[in-house]
């Protein structure tokens, strides 16, 4: 009887501290961010290759899947030599098949602050990325994804260094991964794969970026900031 009467609660405990363990590790494991290498693979088929012909020359710049009808973000000065004259060639690549090319359309562009939005017939049911409009904090992880110097779909990993206030009441983002020429217009991702913004300019030896926040990049894709 006496062994009965401390055996049940104890068992009682014990399957208590076995449930309660199962509960944080679920918990942990569900807001756990993925690591590099799971981030790089679920958000890289979202990530486009740009590349406007002009004169027989063509400029290679980076963008995303921003929506499910076909909608890419990318930076406007990727676009230059064919923002005047929307008859010239643009054409959008995805990973999964980069030798097919798809046309792709100019929306709108605003080069005050350097950012476009593309229209393709098709986007191959590739998924957008979501969008993080709150601005993470400095010393977070993120990672860029672009066409550095035509390395296509080069992943390279940094942390926001700063977080910059413009004179017009807008901002900008400094982060530590180094942006060279065919980065702009790619996603810069926080740990969860969230866009926080596309790269936009090199500093110094390419050593750090500088990001238009999403905040910008969500207004222009609905339209209410152009």
């Amino acid at each position: 009887m006496l062994r009965n009467y401390f055996e049940v609660p104890a068992k009682r405990l014990l399957y208590l501290l076995v449930a309660l363990v199962l509960c944080v590790d679920l918990y942990d494991w569900a807001i756990r961010p993925p690591t590099t290498e799971k981030l790089a693979a679920s958000t890289i088929g979202s990530v486009v290759l740009i590349e406007c012909e002009h004169d027989s020359k063509v400029a290679i710049t980076g963008g995303f899947v921003a929506s499910d009808y076909g909608h890419i973000i990318t930076v406007a000065h990727g676009l230059s030599n064919c923002l005047d004259d929307r008859q010239h060639f643009i054409s959008v690549k995805y990973l999964d098949d980069p030798s097919i090319e798809y046309r792709a359309i100019i929306v709108r562009y605003n080069k005050w602050t350097d950012v476009a939005l593309l229209q393709t017939p098709s986007h191959m049911g590739v998924p957008p990325l979501e969008m993080r409009i709150d601005t993470p904090e400095v010393g977070s992880a993120v990672l860029a994804i672009g066409h550095p110097e035509s390395l296509y779909w080069s992943v390279t990993p940094g942390i926001i260094a700063a977080d910059r206030p413009q004179s017009d009441g807008t901002h900008l983002i400094q982060v530590t991964s180094p942006l060279n020429h065919g980065n702009s217009g790619g996603p810069i991702l926080d740990a969860y794969g969230r866009v926080i913004g596309v790269a936009d300019l090199m500093v110094g030896n390419a050593t750090l970026g500088i990001v238009i926040p999403a905040d910008i990049l969500s207004l222009f894709l609905n339209g209410t900031y152009h």
